[in-house]
């Protein structure tokens, strides 16, 4: 894709934004995070990539405050942004020691999400859950 093609990151209209209720990188656990771009879909939608905004609300175990606003790559139709708090990936740095709850707001409709919370590693134990859609504009 060249520069002038590229969709204009910071004007799209399309936006789906997610609740990951509980998240950690505290006492020995990780949450990994996965979020799938699902406008490529067979119902006539359009596909659209994007990158998705993770806000952090929470603290860090030295008490500091939650990280700034981190930004992805850009997530095309049909794929997923996967990261984990404690090691980050795919544009989004490590937040070891963060706990707390992310708001993602993605650039692209048809965002959905998953959260797995457990041991370092997921070796021994781990739960996992669905991220809620916030409508948009949120409901007040």
């Amino acid at each position: 894709m060249t520069e002038q093609e590229q969709p204009d990151q910071t004007r799209s209209t399309a936006r789906t934004t997610l609740l990951f209720p509980f998240v950690t990188s505290t006492g020995g656990y990780d949450t990994g995070v996965a979020i799938s771009n699902a406008s490529a879909e067979p119902f006539g939608g359009k596909p659209l990539a994007g990158a998705c905004r993770i806000h952090y609300f929470g603290r860090l175990a030295d008490g500091g405050p939650a990280p700034p606003v981190q930004t992805s790559t850009v997530i095309n139709p049909g794929s997923q942004l996967n990261f984990t708090l404690f090691a980050g990936g795919m544009g989004i740095d490590g937040t070891p020691g963060f706990q707390g709850y992310l708001v993602v707001e993605c650039l692209f409709y048809d965002a959905h999400g998953f959260a797995m919370v457990g041991d370092l590693g997921m070796q021994r134990v781990a739960a996992g859950y669905l991220a809620r859609v916030i409508p948009s504009p949120p409901q007040r």
